[in-house]
C-alpha cells in the first residue's frame, strides 16, 4: 500500500553524442497560378535544395487564360531568338508562296528548312528543347492577338512579361490568307498597333519591314 514517485529523463540521440537522423525534405512543388494574374512563370524544377525553380522570361511564359506557353525572346544580336531576328514564312512545297522574280512559285524544302524561315526558326529552337519541350510550334494569328495588350504604349504587349519586344513588333501566325489565289500572302501580327495584316510570305529584312517569330506550346 505504499506509493513511490520515480522522475525519469529522457535524453535524445544528440545528448547521447550521435547524429540526429537528416529530416525528410519539404516536398518541392509549384507556385499556384493566381488566375487575376495575365501570365505567370513556368516551373522548371528543383534545386539542389529541394526549392522550386522557373524559367526567366527571355526563354517562357505562361498564359493563365489560355494554358498557352510562349516562347520568351532576347535581346538584338543575341542569336537564336533575338529581337532582330526577321524571318520569311515558307510552310508549303505545294502552294505558290515563293516570288523568283518572274512569278510565284512553291518553296522548295531546303528553302522551308532554311534558318532564315520561320519553319527552319521553329526547328532550331525544338532542337534547343527550350524550356524543356521540343513541340514549338506557330502560333494562330487569334492566339497571336490574345496577347495584345489594349491601350498599351507602343509596342501593345505586356513588357513587364514579354521582354525584348520591339516597339514596331511583327510577328508572323500559322494563319494562311484566305484566299487561295493569294497563297503567297500570311497573317501576321503588328504589336505597334494591336492588329493582324496580310503580308507577303516572302518579306524579309529589318526596320519596319521585318517579321519575326515568336512560338508557342499548347502546355507544358
Amino acid at each position: 500500500g505504499t506509493n513511490a514517485v520515480y522522475t525519469v529523463t529522457v535524453k535524445g540521440a544528440g545528448c547521447l553524442g550521435t547524429p540526429s537522423p537528416t529530416p525528410t525534405p519539404t516536398a518541392c512543388t509549384a507556385a499556384a497560378i493566381n488566375p487575376a494574374e495575365p501570365y505567370s512563370l513556368v516551373f522548371k524544377g528543383c534545386d539542389a535544395n529541394n526549392v522550386a525553380e522557373y524559367y526567366d522570361k527571355t526563354e517562357c511564359v505562361r498564359q493563365n487564360s489560355t494554358g498557352l506557353i510562349w516562347q520568351g525572346q532576347t535581346a538584338a544580336g543575341t542569336g537564336l531568338r533575338g529581337s532582330d531576328q526577321f524571318k520569311t514564312n515558307y510552310d508549303s512545297t505545294v502552294a505558290l508562296q515563293r516570288w523568283n522574280g518572274e512569278a510565284y512559285v512553291a518553296p522548295t524544302q531546303p528553302e522551308i528548312d532554311a534558318s532564315t524561315n520561320s519553319m527552319g526558326f521553329k526547328n532550331a529552337v525544338n532542337a534547343t528543347s527550350l524550356c524543356g519541350s521540343s513541340a514549338w510550334r506557330l502560333p494562330t494569328k487569334d492566339e497571336l492577338l490574345g496577347i495584345v495588350k489594349g491601350g498599351e504604349a507602343r509596342p501593345r504587349i505586356d513588357m513587364n512579361w514579354f521582354l525584348n519586344t520591339p516597339v514596331i513588333g511583327k510577328y508572323w501566325s500559322s494563319s494562311p490568307s484566305p484566299y487561295p489565289e493569294y497563297a503567297y500572302n500570311a497573317f501576321n501580327v503588328n504589336f505597334d498597333d494591336g492588329n493582324a495584316y496580310l503580308s507577303s510570305r516572302g518579306n524579309y529584312g529589318g526596320g519596319v519591314d521585318g517579321i519575326l517569330v515568336r512560338l508557342v506550346l499548347n502546355s507544358l
